[in-house]
């Protein structure tokens, strides 16, 4: 079990070492203007690989970045939606479905974990 530990330890500090210290969290294109739609915000959390940017898809369209401990309110149209969270290698992927409207403007979280990203519902 020490043995594990240890290499979950060198694991998380060499991703951190080796992270893109340059990437800044930021939204893009039209998940930028308020009158596009709805909030969704989506935070990051966890302990593993806490600096490697995560990249945020909506219905497949790049719609920000997250970096290091941040969290951003990007806005999308009413309906249904997939989201989806990436590292910034893309070497793995998670995907949930939300629904937006006037009522519901969920509240996400993302983190990355020794298994790959995960992405969930905190808030509706």
């Amino acid at each position: 079990m020490a043995i594990f530990i240890r290499i979950c330890v060198i694991i998380a500090a060499i991703t951190a070492l080796t992270s893109c210290a340059s990437v800044t969290t930021r939204s893009m294109g039209s998940f930028t203007d308020s009158s596009n739609g709805y909030p969704l915000s989506i935070e990051r959390g966890g302990i593993f690989y806490n600096d490697s940017p995560i990249n945020i898809f909506i219905n497949g369209e790049e719609a920000a970045i997250l970096a290091g401990r941040s969290a951003i309110t990007i806005y999308v149209p009413a309906g249904r939606h997939i989201v989806a969270a990436t590292p910034n290698n893309k070497s793995m992927r998670t995907e949930i479905v939300v629904d937006i409207s006037a009522t519901s403007s969920p509240i996400l979280r993302t983190n990355i974990q020794i298994g790959g990203p995960r992405l969930e519902v905190i808030s509706r």
